[in-house]
């Protein structure tokens, strides 16, 4: 169930609340011993940022703040451990894109910055293209994941909200074959081949498949 809306507005207004979650994660990224304490905080801190998410009222709040209200969290699809924070965190982008070209445009740039600011592309050995180093990084992820099938679904779930967000077919056509570029060719191939594949991930598959249809 989605936050109360009188209490999201005090949380995100009067209690800085937004602020004070991403302080906090950042608090745990920077320290230098990690357990499963921190990371188990740092997943409650996820699910609360997703809680607020079901409210039209923090979701405006994030996507009107940009990239800055999210880009720490979203370092943590590279920083963190737990495949389960990395899924749900996942999953939260694609939501945000989904809601409005605006959150479209801020999960675009948070990609961006994180392939710039990390150098995903050397670090996963995935090739630099013109026009298409922002989906290096998302598809270095998902080859990395192979085996956390909740996590790859919701990676190629993303991947299909970015291909579907725009109206024009010429501009998913585009984006599907910028995708397949950067090597989402070869894990598709590996994944349709795969024996007893999990439905998720099968359907997020398929929908890639389709994709520049709906």
């Amino acid at each position: 169930a989605g936050a109360n809306a009188l209490w999201v507005e005090g949380f995100l207004g009067e209690h800085a609340g937004l602020t004070a979650l991403e302080a906090a994660n950042v608090q745990y990224e920077q320290a230098s011993i990690k357990n499963m304490s921190s990371i188990t905080c740092q997943m409650q801190l996820v699910m609360c940022l997703r809680a607020l998410m079901n409210n039209k009222a923090a979701l405006d709040t994030v996507i009107a703040k940009g990239q800055s209200s999210l880009s720490n969290f979203a370092s943590l699809l590279y920083t963190s451990s737990n495949p389960t924070l990395k899924a749900r965190l996942t999953e939260l982008l694609a939501a945000i894109a989904l809601y409005s070209d605006d959150g479209y445009k801020t999960v675009s740039r948070i990609l961006e910055r994180l392939e710039r600011s990390k150098g995903v592309s050397a670090t996963m050995a995935t090739p630099r293209l013109a026009g298409s180093d922002r989906f290096s990084g998302l598809v270095g992820l998902v080859r990395l994941n192979t085996g956390e099938d909740s996590l790859q679904a919701a990676l190629l779930a993303l991947i299909n909200v970015i291909i579907c967000s725009p109206k024009r077919v010429e501009t998913r056509i585009q984006r599907r074959k910028q995708f397949l570029r950067v090597g989402l060719t070869e894990i598709l191939s590996g994944l349709r081949t795969t024996k007893d594949l999990d439905e998720d991930l099968r359907l997020q598959v398929d929908a890639f498949d389709s994709a520049i249809l709906d």
